[in-house]
């Protein structure tokens, strides 16, 4: 648009420089660019000898088992035996580990005299009320 005087309004004056601008920086984003050169790739070498006593190479790592079965006993216990190694091939019914028996002597004497307890007082109701359902 055009005012009185013959000159553009502002805005349209504006517009016009951003449009300048624009070209001119797409026109110079045209040329064409320098590819850099690739990288040297770090390569591993190893020197072969003819009598064949070459250094092996070494690498650092860990190696696993591919299958892996976690173990563990039915009863609390202090392992006080062990009859196989870490990555050791085992049968089926093979003995692992053997547990102190102390434990369970203890728990065992324990439960035997509860036992034993439990029948006496059995026996003592029957001789104050009598035998039950009869």
């Amino acid at each position: 648009m055009r005012s009185g005087t013959g000159k553009f309004s502002a805005p349209w004056r504006h517009a016009a420089n951003v449009l300048l601008v624009l070209g001119v920086a797409a026109l110079a984003a045209c040329g064409k660019q320098k590819e850099a050169p690739p990288q040297p790739r770090p390569v591993v070498s190893m020197t072969v000898h003819p009598d064949g006593g070459g250094v092996s190479p070494a690498y650092p790592g860990d190696i696993e088992a591919r299958n892996a079965t976690p173990l563990s006993f039915r009863v609390n216990g202090k392992i006080i035996e062990r009859s196989v190694r870490l990555g050791d091939s085992v049968k089926p019914g093979q003995t692992l580990a053997r547990l102190d028996p102390a434990d369970f002597e203890k728990n065992a004497a324990s439960a035997q005299a509860q036992f034993d307890a439990a029948q006496h007082r059995q026996a003592a109701a029957r001789s104050r009320h009598g035998p039950i359902g009869g």
